[in-house]
């Protein structure tokens, strides 16, 4: 009986599939043709369900392999997972390897994830593949070869290249932002080391959080003096009226309690005298907002708006020292007990400093290479937290901690003249970028023109994104020098006196076409219709503006349309 199965099945199938169509092919049809192909590849398979998808499990020359069988799908999906691991600052080559062996690869597909846990970064090869029962041992065994031809070739680049990779700066923003979760641990532990260090923004549970910092930092209010403070939720109205009850305000009370939010939404009004203009009363709306929650954070958002006082108050819209209208800022409410924190912490760096000993500075991860950057513990906290808190976009957070970490470096005499600078200039780097996110321009540049900006990518494009979102009347200008020396330094790497001969070709063109665009984008806030279609008729050609190039033109169209039938 089993050798008719055997034989005679397969044979039958092939008949019976051969008028058949791709999508005609059912889950259990791609179960019976893959279970006869692994038995005739000697291979003993063990299926599992998966939310209606059927897995199976089993190994073929030495590689543990996975099919699923989605419902619905007449594909197979091969999938070889977790052949190498590497830590994330590796995370731009894999991509980089991963995305050359997808152009050349027939169906095999070398794809990734990051594990914000363990901080690696996964590799992986998944072919899909279409079979009938009489094709099905022949696709699945050159899957799998295939498979283990990419790998070999997919590490084999890796290796190349990763020395070369160690050295050049990185600059990737996936990586930042992988890197974060992991980091988030890290963070936690050295706010809870140093409550002593000064203003952190950190908030857990019982830990209180003033109105009166949150007015300040946000809206630029100091000093105000309270009349009336008033909170509308879901249940009910809450007032204050005693001025120290209102400074003292918990800016968690009106969305969490217990450790957990309690409504995705309150309002609250702030009547107050500022100081700086004592004639009339003003009033500050406070938008709570629910932004999301993960195993350890709770993340909210509140938004302030600040009513416009007439002009009969002395307070013209145009007046330099007038506080801001609007601000709207992120921020996180921690949930993670400190012990587990500060065990975290604690194992890091030892780890970080035992490295640093024994002379193995090249086999740190990012974290222990930042754990050992600062001279003192608590520098070391305040750059490693702000970075953090900058990555989660929780800028007003981040801020607070840089400007400790500015104060500090101030009176630091400790390393060499040229140590103290770069540390200086990465502080007030992070700074501008903060005060960038929370759009409080004149700050941003106060801050990065200490950072001699023209050496750097990164800091010119801050610099220069800042001038040009305040409206400096200097922006324009200082693009058009850029681009100008841009278009005549063909030999920037060989000009030793050319600063600017540290960045790559990449760089150079990158900062090229991001000069171009925000050149465009002040003609046309200043109306020069004219001068920026000409500009913009050139990008469409260029992959890298023609989008920007498309939608700048559709919108110079529709002014114009409305000067005509105005």
């Amino acid at each position: 009986m089993y050798i008719v199965a055997f034989v005679f099945l397969p044979a039958w199938r092939k008949r019976h599939d051969a008028g058949k169509g791709l999508y005609a092919r059912s889950q259990d049809d791609n179960k019976l043709s893959v279970n006869y192909a692994l038995r005739h590849l000697n291979c003993k398979v063990k299926w599992n369900e998966d939310q209606g998808d059927l897995v199976a499990r089993y190994d073929y020359q030495g590689g543990h392999f996975n099919i699923r069988l989605e419902k619905d799908s007449p594909y197979i999906r091969i999938c070889y997972l977790y052949f190498m691991e590497v830590e994330l600052r590796y995370l731009e080559l894999v991509r980089t390897v991963a995305n050359l062996c997808n152009l050349n690869a027939e169906t095999a597909r070398i794809v990734y994830n990051v594990n914000d846990e363990t901080g690696m970064v996964g590799a992986h090869v998944v072919c899909v593949v279409t079979v009938t029962d009489s094709t099905v041992v022949e696709v699945l065994e050159r899957a799998m070869d295939d498979t283990f031809k990419w790998r070999q070739i997919f590490m084999a680049r890796f290796n190349e290249t990763k020395d070369n990779n160690d050295k050049a700066e990185d600059h990737d923003m996936e990586k930042a932002q992988a890197t974060l979760g992991h980091e988030l641990a890290l963070l936690r532990e050295q706010e809870m080391a140093h409550q002593e260090a000064g203003d952190d923004w950190h908030q857990e549970q019982g830990e209180d959080t003033r109105l009166a910092r949150l007015v300040e930092k946000a809206m630029g209010l100091k000093d105000v003096v309270p009349i009336r403070l008033a909170v509308f939720a879901d249940d009910g109205t809450t007032t204050l009226d005693e001025a120290d009850d209102i400074l003292n305000y918990d800016i968690t009370h009106p969305l969490i309690k217990d450790g957990a939010f309690r409504r995705l939404s309150a309002t609250a009004r702030l009547d107050f005298y500022d100081p700086a203009d004592p004639v009339k009363v003003r009033h500050l709306t406070m938008d709570f907002e629910q932004e999301g929650t993960t195993a350890d954070t709770l993340y909210y958002r509140i938004t302030l708006s600040l009513a416009a006082a007439s002009v009969a108050c002395g307070m013209e819209p145009s007046d330099r020292n007038a506080p801001r209208r609007q601000a709207s800022v992120l921020l996180g409410y921690d949930l993670t007990p400190c012990e587990e924190r500060m065990k975290r912490f604690r194992y890091l760096c030892k780890e970080a400093e035992a490295k640093a000993r024994s002379g193995h500075e090249d086999d740190m991860s990012d974290e222990e290479q930042l754990l050992c950057g600062e001279c003192w513990y608590d520098d070391r906290w305040l750059a490693y937290n702000g970075k953090l808190l900058f990555d989660q976009s929780r800028f007003y957070e981040a801020a607070s901690l840089f400007e400790e970490l500015y104060r500090k470096e101030a009176l630091d005499n400790t390393g060499s003249k040229r140590e103290r600078e770069d540390k200086h200039r990465k502080t007030c780097f992070w700074l501008a970028a903060c005060h960038a996110g929370l759009r409080q321009y004149e700050k941003a540049i106060y801050y990065i023109q200490q950072t001699e900006p023209f050496d750097n990518t990164l800091s010119m494009e801050l610099y220069v994104n800042c001038l040009v979102n305040k409206g400096d009347h200097r922006a324009l200008d200082i693009i058009d020098n850029v681009l100008h020396a841009l278009r005549e330094a063909e030999d920037l790497r060989e000009n030793d006196n050319d600063a600017r001969h540290k960045f790559t070709d990449e760089q150079v063109e990158h900062l090229y076409h991001f000069l171009l665009r925000r050149r465009v984008y002040l003609l046309v806030t200043m109306r020069r219709f004219e001068e920026a279609e000409r500009l913009l008729k050139q990008m469409l050609n260029d992959p890298q503006n023609s989008d920007f190039a498309l939608k700048e033109l559709a919108y110079i169209q529709r002014n114009k349309t409305r000067q005509t039938e105005g």
